[in-house]
């Protein structure tokens, strides 16, 4: 979500993941799924001590390519502009999160969240400032973007290509996984118009990133040395499905 970074009084998003989590069952979300979701809950209540304000670390291209603030890079994706906006957030990434931890194992997924997290916010930045000066937009500089959707979308994409062999379509018409989180990001800005196309964008663009080229493939290989155990990347599948 980029602006409007406020939160409000009674924190209703909170109580909604809340009930979540306990409706699903505590003992049924995998251990770094759960944790990142309590942990951003209580950094979004800021129980959780932090010396900056979600203004203070968002997702600003002014912020971090002219004053080299690249914490943010490291830090916005895990802040939220309300309690709703972190609720809808938390929602999907306990679906994905869920799925992907327990199909890759936890320590794998710790990195593969790492990853997802720095690649989409780096995305972002870049797309920011290309689109800024394409249309001499001094907003896209200075807007102000946070949130874990980024990562979301990331992880969509990972996931349709897990489920390509499903029968993928909208009203019978056959479409191919890869190009469903495409058409998800054109829906959702229609019908949302004040979330961040761009922030959306990134995260996709991480998520190819990771699945289709060759830094992913090499990314996997690495976090295979360091946990002992392997991981399945879709380098190339993507341009067969």
């Amino acid at each position: 979500m980029r602006n409007n970074i406020g939160g409000n009084n009674f924190p209703l998003g909170i109580l909604y993941i809340i009930f979540q989590l306990l409706n699903l069952g505590i003992n049924d979300i995998p251990f770094v799924t759960l944790i990142t979701i309590i942990g951003q809950v209580l950094l979004y209540m800021r129980v959780i001590k932090v010396p900056w304000t979600n203004f203070e670390v968002c997702i600003n291209v002014s912020a971090i390519v002219e004053k080299k603030d690249y914490k943010r890079l490291f830090l916005a994706v895990f802040e939220h502009a309300n309690d709703m906006h972190l609720y809808y957030n938390m929602l999907s990434y306990l679906v994905k999160g869920k799925y992907l931890e327990q199909k890759y194992g936890s320590k794998n997924f710790v990195f593969l969240l790492i990853f997802m997290a720095f690649s989409s916010a780096v995305f972002d930045v870049v797309l920011c400032y290309i689109f800024s000066i394409w249309l001499d937009s001094s907003y896209l500089k200075n807007a102000c973007g946070i949130g874990f959707s980024g990562v979301l979308y990331a992880f969509k994409v990972i996931i349709y290509l897990e489920t390509a062999h499903l029968p993928w379509g909208i009203n019978g018409f056959p479409i191919p996984a890869k190009f469903i989180p495409w058409i998800e990001l054109f829906v959702f800005h229609i019908l949302t118009p004040d979330a961040s196309f761009i922030g959306h964008l990134a995260g996709i663009l991480a998520g190819v990133l990771y699945t289709s080229t060759i830094i992913g493939y090499i990314f996997d290989l690495i976090v295979s040395t360091i946990t002992g155990e392997h991981i399945y990347n879709y380098f190339v599948i993507y341009f067969k499905t």
